[in-house]
């Protein structure tokens, strides 16, 4: 699907059959992006969002997830936020769930891999967002 329809199509796909399985409301905001990307910077930006939309759902009872991904020449730039229970992310990850620190973990070192970083905003009871930026390679 990704190499068919592109990064927003699959993702609004996604945040469809997510909301209706879980009954949270999810959104998804988006720039407009070429459908030819690089198929590691779209496995990476779908599986980094599909993570943290699991988190969300599973972990956090969230009852809404708003999902931006935004398209610069350079990167792509994408937020998941979350009115879930929230966590400390400065919290060792042996005292977390062990699923959650193991999908922050994965989500980091796919961005890694991709040529970036997610960094993750969270407080208890003050929900979640992932920060994903993914690196493009430079076009003539």
């Amino acid at each position: 699907m990704l190499d068919r329809l592109g990064l927003i199509p699959t993702l609004q796909w996604f945040a469809r059959q997510q909301a209706k399985y879980s009954g949270c409301e999810i959104v998804v905001e988006a720039d407009a992006f070429p459908v030819a990307l690089p198929p590691d910077i779209l496995i990476a930006a779908f599986r980094i969002v599909q993570e943290a939309v699991s988190n969300a759902v599973r972990h956090a009872a969230a009852r809404r997830i708003d999902i931006q991904a935004h398209y610069h020449r350079a990167r792509i730039e994408l937020h998941v936020r979350d009115d879930g229970a929230g966590f400390d992310p400065e919290q060792p990850g042996g005292q977390q769930e062990p699923r959650v620190g193991l999908g922050l973990i994965g989500m980091r070192q796919r961005a890694q891999d991709a040529g970036g970083h997610v960094s993750i905003r969270s407080a208890p009871g003050s929900g979640t967002e992932v920060i994903a930026l993914l690196a493009l390679p430079e076009t003539d």
